[in-house]
Order: C-alpha cells, then structure tokens, then sequence
C-alpha cells in the first residue's frame, strides 16, 4: 500500500532540501556578510525536513498495530534509511583515498576506526547524523502512536520539553550530541507525525498557534542570547538542538509550511516533485559535488558563489537523475534476461 502524497508536503521537502545544500555551500564563505546572513537564517530547513518526515510517517497510524507490522516496518525503513548512506560514504571515501588532493573536506581520514564509526553512526563522518536521527524517529514512531491512543502524548512531550529547557540552561557537551538529539528534534517530528488530524480546523488552529507562540519566544530570546554569553548563529545551538534553535525552527517550518499549502496549486509539480521524492539521496549525492567543487575553488577561485550554488544543486539532480537511468536500464535488462530464460 503505497502512501498518500501531499504537493504541499512535496514543495516544503524539496525547498527544505534545496536550502540543506545552499547553506552547507554557504558554509565555505562565512567570511562574506551576506553570505552569512542567508546561512544563518535558513538554517531553520533542517527542521522542516525533520518535519515533512513525521507527516509522512503519520500515514502509518492505522498500520503499525501489531507487534509484526512495527517489526516488518523498522526492517523497511532501516534498510530504506541506511543503503542510500552506506552508498555514498563507500562512493565518497574511495574517491578520498584515490584522489586525496581533491576530495580534501568532510573529515575523511584512511582509518579503521573512522570507517567503523562512519558506517555504525556513533562517530566518524559526520554526515551520518541525518540517518541516525531518522533511525531514531523510526524507532520512536510506535512508541509515540501507542502513547498517542492511550492518551498518554502529553508526559512524553512534557518530559521531552524539560530535558530542552534543561539543555538550554546548561549546555550538553558538544561530544553527546549524537547520543541525546532526538529527545528535542522530536518536538520538531511530533507536529508532523500527528498532522493525520490535519483536515481538522482545530489541528490547524493549534498549528498556527505554535509557530506563532514560537515566533514570540524566538523574538524574546534573541536579544537576550549575546548577553547570556550565547552565540546568535543558530548552527550553535543545534547540536543538540535548544530552545533558541528550536523556537526559531518551528517558526519558520509553519512560515514554510502554511506558504506552501496557499501557494502549491500556482506552481507546476515537475519543479519540485522530483527533488522532494529524491531529498534523501540528494542529501547526501550534494556532499560529493560540494567536496570537489570546493577545492577547486579554493585552488583556483574561479566561482562565484551563485555559481557555486548552480553547481551543486544542479549536478546533485543530475546525478541523480542519471543514477535513476542507470537502475531503470539495469532493472529493464534483468527483466529481459529472465523472460528470456522461461522462454
């Protein structure tokens, strides 16, 4: 049974994906005030793929009611959630090891241990946190609905909000924050999970209510931040994610969100269908370009950072696009073989 589509779903995922990789492109030029600016105030996409996952997962409520059915799905989206990573890291760390003045950043480094980590999630590169946090959102997904039908959401959301405010007093070490993210990010994942009761005016209500009631609080806290000795930049205090980071997060993911509802209809489903069904592998395809790209421009500075941009974004959907031809004559050409070998 496939899942029901959602073209406003579709546009948020696709504009969240397209801002993942401007901002980690922007990353290279922070020294550019504007370049600056644009990092840091999209950095609030995160949150709205973070989002988009939960709605999606919200259209398994009726379906994970067995003990077989939770079991059958965490196999599904494991392997759903780890092959596209386990590809591009092997794809992307011999690339390294064959042209090691190329492919110079993301940390790799020609080790056993940092493979091992890479590949297990705990530590190595760093792209990995995005899998890891969606396994984890896979495995809190039942627990959440079981919660949810025995009326029993608000302990969770209310032990959930506490660690936040905790970390946001204190500070977790930086070194924890794979172990300990998806307790915040999944604030951030419940409001898309239960949007099953979308269609209901008082969901949406109480939708709006939150991004604005986030709004305020954000609006509050960024005065306040540089007194309390706190950086402003909002990649600080997303690791794990804190009230400041948050609160701006989910304001901006319902700016993003409700946009995308009035707007969707205008605009045509082939320029943003395809990169949201494809988000997850572009994620991680854009890290390659982005590797050599970078150092070539670094070596020669012959870009601009709109062309570097165009260059990203635009040969991620490329390959892409290729790989999905490459699969389709790969499949096509099985199939030949064996209806020939029954013939």
């Amino acid at each position: 049974m496939k899942t029901e589509r959602y073209s406003y779903i579709d546009l948020v995922r696709a504009v969240s994906i397209i801002g993942v990789m401007i901002i980690h492109t922007l990353s290279f030029h922070l020294s550019s005030p504007i370049a600056l600016l644009f990092w840091n105030f999209l950095q609030f996409v995160v949150a709205a793929f973070v989002f988009c996952s939960g709605y999606v997962h919200a259209h398994y409520f009726d379906r994970l009611v067995s003990l077989k059915s939770v079991f059958k799905w965490y196999k599904k989206r494991t392997i759903r959630m780890l092959l596209p990573f386990y590809i591009y890291f092997i794809v992307h760390f011999l690339l390294f090891l064959i042209f090691p003045s190329v492919f110079t950043h993301f940390g790799m480094h020609p080790s056993v241990s940092f493979v091992i980590g890479s590949l297990l999630l705990y530590g190595g590169i760093n792209t990995n946190w995005l899998p890891l946090l969606f396994l984890e959102m896979t495995l809190l997904t039942p627990i959440l609905f079981f919660l949810y039908r025995r009326r029993a959401m608000k302990w969770y959301i209310g032990l959930a909000s506490i660690f936040l405010i905790i970390h946001t007093i204190f500070l977790f070490p930086y070194s924890m924050y794979k172990l300990l993210m998806w307790i915040p990010w999944s604030l951030i994942f419940i409001v898309g999970l239960f949007s099953f009761v979308f269609k209901n005016t008082s969901y949406k209500k109480l939708f709006i209510f939150l991004s604005i009631l986030s709004g305020i609080l954000f609006l509050l806290l960024f005065p306040l931040w540089p007194h309390l000795s706190r950086s402003v930049n909002f990649s600080d205090n997303k690791y794990p994610p804190n009230l400041y980071y948050l609160s701006f997060a989910l304001s901006g993911t319902g700016v993003l969100f409700l946009f995308s509802i009035k707007i969707v209809s205008f605009i045509p489903q082939w320029l943003y269908m395809y990169v949201s069904q494809k988000s997850y592998s572009l994620f991680f395809i854009h890290f390659i370009f982005l590797d050599l790209i970078m150092t070539l421009q670094q070596k020669y500075s012959l870009l601009t950072i709109p062309v570097e941009l165009v260059l990203v974004i635009g040969s991620s959907i490329v390959m892409s696009l290729l790989l999905d031809k490459i699969m389709q004559i790969l499949r096509y050409s099985s199939s030949a073989y064996t209806t020939s070998r029954v013939e």
